[in-house]
């Protein structure tokens, strides 16, 4: 299998956007284009067997994580090579952890980060089976992005002034 190039990951990262936010169908072609690179970038970047002596992750890197989520999320900012490994380490890092050490990332809302965690099981779940070579469908791509889409957080009000009473 050849390399694949940063022209066929380009095309593949444009059409995956085009499929989450403009709900394009992909034609049975690029449908086919896009596992082969897949499978091609897999086959490429083999994930490494995990380690039992991983070092836990602590609360900054979970926090660090999830603003680069939002900076992609929220704009058409492409991670840097380091970027991307440093966020692929923490992931293996955090996924490999019992649950009885994983942390939870701070929620700049206040609402409760654990009322949603079946639905982050599941897009963990679809993005472990889509590293497998797993090709979601557009419902599937729709919820994922409905789930890990973290609106910015809320623009502080100014504070009353308060009255002082005699």
């Amino acid at each position: 299998m050849t390399s694949v190039s940063q022209e066929e990951l380009n095309w593949a990262l444009d059409l995956e956007k085009k499929v989450q936010t403009e709900n394009h169908q992909p034609t049975a072609q690029e449908t086919a284009r896009y596992q082969d690179i897949a499978k091609r970038l897999q086959a490429s970047h083999p994930a490494p067997p995990p380690s039992p002596s991983l070092r836990p992750v602590s609360q900054e890197e979970i926090d660090w994580a999830v603003a680069l989520q939002r900076k992609i999320q929220g704009t058409r900012y492409r991670p840097t090579s380091e970027e991307t490994a440093r966020y692929a380490d923490i992931f293996e890092r955090y996924q490999a952890q019992p649950d009885s050490l994983k942390l939870t990332p701070h929620d700049p809302s206040g609402d409760s980060v654990a009322a949603a965690e079946r639905d982050i099981e599941w897009a963990v779940d679809l993005l472990k089976r889509s590293r497998g070579g797993y090709v979601p469908t557009t419902a599937e791509l729709k919820r994922y992005d409905a789930i890990v889409r973290i609106p910015p957080p809320a623009k502080p009000q100014a504070a009353k002034p308060k009255s002082r009473k005699k």
